[in-house]
């Protein structure tokens, strides 16, 4: 949730995704590209960690530019 309420991260993904509409696992590929692997988010999660679920955050990945070029 903390890329949709960043406004730098979010444009920041938005443009990952625009530049990697095919990518494989865009959430995690996203965070390794900002380097924030390690980093937490304000509410002490980190970034990368087995307490997300991924599969829900690729698909805010991909939504972030559903419906572009059409």
């Amino acid at each position: 949730m903390w890329i949709n309420n960043d406004e730098s991260l979010y444009r920041g993904a938005v443009e990952f995704m625009r530049e990697n509409p095919k990518t494989r696992h865009p959430y995690l590929r996203f965070i390794e590209s900002c380097g924030l692997d390690s980093q937490t988010t304000p509410d002490r999660i980190k970034y990368k960690s087995a307490q997300l679920d991924y599969a829900e955050l690729d698909k805010m990945m991909k939504e972030l530019i559903e419906g572009e070029g059409k």
